[in-house]
């Protein structure tokens, strides 16, 4: 099993106040292919209970008809489902909450069907949040133009009084010098409100849509939207277009910085960086080369105002292609502002396989402040994702994270997962993976919380097992133990407890060297869990967070 050099303990303040993210619930995919949980959604509390259901696309699903799942977002389990009815139209690939669409005072929601051939027209499908049933469906008049690819609220765009609904269809063509078109549809007779056209063929215009409403700088609505192939000079650095509401002319644009880099791949918006009184606009470039090689991706934040690049976020590794997906969650560093949660559903490679990731990002020095790891290889952990805030019914905050790929079926096929990870006092690495050579180290922060203060802890290690990584051996962990089997180059036959006391605010941090001679060769390429367990030696109650990390080769 694992050999390390020394095991170190000391009291300190938690890294991340307010507890870490630990995954309590996976719902695995049915079919091979359906790429289940490519887009995960909140939506609204229909049963009462207090807490938002989700709703969960398939889009691969019997031929790529596809079908979306409605979660009970308190136990994690289906309630409800839809299923498309034609083979290639990718039922699922995109859906949104529609505040109230037949006017019985609940909300209720979209789902979309864009199609994956030039052959299908896309269409926008309405059912009712109370009853579930069909409520209204609206097709494209032209196939091939992938017509709901993305669904976006723009707010009372006419104001009537009534939320409506944009429409993205990414490849629609007309001729030889437009190319992807935005529509803004009043609800519910679907009353054209705002028409955009791309300027070329195959720029992808309409792949992302963000919209800005008045704010303190701006009196009008600013709709912008994501181009990421977008052509200039023979180039293909990709732009973003913002437009005022019913203006002809562009208000201005922003250009990538790189060719081929895919700027407006992704596109939303961020607090209020630059103090101007309204937020600003996060725009990814999926394929933005780094300090890191190229492909590794960017996300960059730039003035709502003036346009101004504000600061930027890159990936990590060649080929991450960060951002797969982004949300706003509540302050985890203790400055008052909301953070970036960001999916990098390519995290990793070479040497390490690409398992996923999800990073929070302080939004104001763009920091990494927390990671949860997918623990499959090519899983797509993190291509999408949602939040679920804490609420007067559910103590937890959540992230619902879909891993399209994963392989969870004993026949190891590409079913793809549904992931619940809950917001917990426990246990968090400040990284993730720890290399095959000398010198590496890596620290874990505990945080239990007051009610377990003063109480002692155990530490242990497990290696995965099969498919699931919460099968394994957990072997408690003893320094001198350690140090003697990293003298003798294997793991100990025996393994005694090694065990520390949490401060009286429950809090500890533990830190991990690397035997000097590095990990046996059979551990490399493997994933490890470390999980620590307070209250061990009384009564109160056990609690084992596990903490997956890599052993790279």
């Amino acid at each position: 099993m694992l050999a390390l050099s020394a095991v170190f303990l000391w009291l300190a303040p938690p890294q991340f106040p307010g507890g870490y993210y630990r995954r309590d619930e996976i719902v695995p995919g049915s079919e091979a292919g359906e790429a289940f949980a490519s887009r995960c959604v909140p939506l609204s509390d229909f049963n009462g209970d207090g807490v938002v259901e989700w709703a969960v696309g398939a889009p691969g699903f019997h031929q790529a008809a596809g079908r979306v799942v409605i979660f009970d977002g308190e136990r994690a389990k289906p309630v409800r489902e839809h299923r498309g009815t034609h083979p290639g139209s990718a039922f699922g690939s995109s859906i949104a909450l529609i505040p109230d669409f037949d006017g019985d005072g609940q909300a209720d929601y979209a789902v979309a069907a864009p199609g994956l051939t030039s052959e299908v027209a896309g269409e926008v499908f309405f059912f009712s949040g109370a009853e579930s049933r069909l409520l209204a469906r609206y097709s494209d008049q032209r196939p091939g133009g992938r017509f709901g690819q993305t669904l976006f609220l723009p707010g009372d765009w006419d104001g009537d009084g009534r939320e409506d609904l944009g429409v993205a269809a990414p490849g629609w063509v007309s001729g030889e010098r437009q190319g992807g078109r935005v529509q803004i549809f009043g609800l519910p007779d679907f009353r054209i409100l705002e028409q955009k056209l791309g300027r070329h063929p195959g720029d992808g215009f309409g792949h992302a849509v963000a919209v800005l409403p008045p704010g303190d700088s701006n009196r009008e609505v600013i709709l912008a939207i994501g181009s990421p192939l977008a052509r200039f000079e023979g180039q293909t650095p990709g732009a973003v277009f913002f437009w005022h509401r019913g203006q002809t002319g562009t208000l201005k644009r922003i250009v990538g910085e790189h060719p081929g880099e895919a700027f407006g791949s992704w596109l939303s918006l961020s607090p209020d960086w630059d103090g101007d009184g309204q937020g600003d606009w996060l725009i990814g470039a999926c394929q933005a080369p780094g300090v890191a090689g190229p492909g590794c991706g960017a996300l960059r934040l730039f003035s709502s105002g003036d346009g101004r690049l504000l600061f930027r976020m890159e990936g990590e590794r060649p080929g991450e292609a960060m951002p797969s997906w982004v949300e706003l969650v509540p302050d985890r560093d203790g400055d008052g502002l909301a953070e970036f949660a960001v999916g990098v559903e390519n995290a990793g490679g070479p040497p390490r396989p690409r398992r996923g990731q999800l990073r929070i990002y302080g939004s104001l020095d763009g920091r990494v402040l927390h990671r949860l790891d997918g623990g499959h290889k090519e899983s797509g952990f993190g291509a999408s994702f949602g939040f679920a805030p804490a609420s007067p019914s559910s103590a937890s905050s959540w992230f619902w994270i879909g891993a399209p790929g994963d392989r969870l079926q004993q026949d190891g096929a590409a079913t793809g997962s549904l992931q619940r990870w809950r917001l917990a006092p426990g246990m968090q690495s400040s990284g993730s993976s720890l290399s095959g050579k000398r010198g590496g180290q890596v620290r874990f922060d505990l945080d239990f919380g007051p009610e377990s203060g003063g109480q002692p802890f155990q530490v242990f290690c497990s290696q995965e097992l099969g498919h699931s990584p919460w099968r394994g051996i957990l072997l408690p962990l003893r320094q001198d133990a350690l140090f003697d089997a990293c003298a003798a180059g294997r793991w100990p036959e025996f393994a005694y407890d090694w065990h520390g006391k949490l401060s009286p605010e429950g809090m500890a941090q533990v830190q991990l060297f690397l035997p000097p001679n590095g990990f046996p060769k059979a551990l490399r390429d493997r994933l490890l869990w470390l999980s620590a367990a307070a209250g061990w030696q009384s009564d109160h109650p056990r609690a084992s967070l596990p903490v997956p990390f890599f052993v790279e080769p």
